[in-house]
């Protein structure tokens, strides 16, 4: 599911229209490892990347570097963890009807394929 995966859920199930706004805000600030981008969040990510560049010019961790590093403390650490709590309440308040429909949404049926992902995958896609 999400970005990683040939298939995806279709918008209109019951769980993507209630996270769909929180995904929005969720890729805001680049909170996934895998797929995201700091672009919305460069006035924070740019000083940190400036001091460390500057006062430890040596640290290197292991095994992606600096800038690697900072983004997986501040963005998929940090901010991810402050948004749970958000993520947490959306599911509040819900009654077992509702709670039953949003397990529904992960349905097989509820799923769509990827084509163009399909299509490189199996050789059928024209080399750009």
């Amino acid at each position: 599911m999400g970005l990683h995966a040939i298939m995806h859920q279709k918008a209109d199930t019951p769980y993507m229209k209630l996270v769909s706004a929180f995904l929005s805000r969720k890729d805001s600030f680049g909170a996934d490892a895998w797929g995201a981008n700091d672009r919305n969040i460069r006035q924070v990510m740019a000083p940190i990347e400036e001091l460390f560049e500057k006062e430890f010019p040596e640290y290197f961790p292991y095994p992606a570097g600096q800038k690697r590093h900072i983004s997986l403390l501040v963005r998929n650490i940090l901010i991810s963890e402050a948004l749970v709590p958000e993520y947490c309440n959306l599911f509040s308040g819900l009654s077992d009807d509702e709670l039953i429909a949003l397990a529904q949404s992960f349905r097989f049926e509820n799923y769509v394929m990827r084509e163009r992902l399909e299509d490189i995958l199996a050789g059928r896609e024209k080399q750009r």
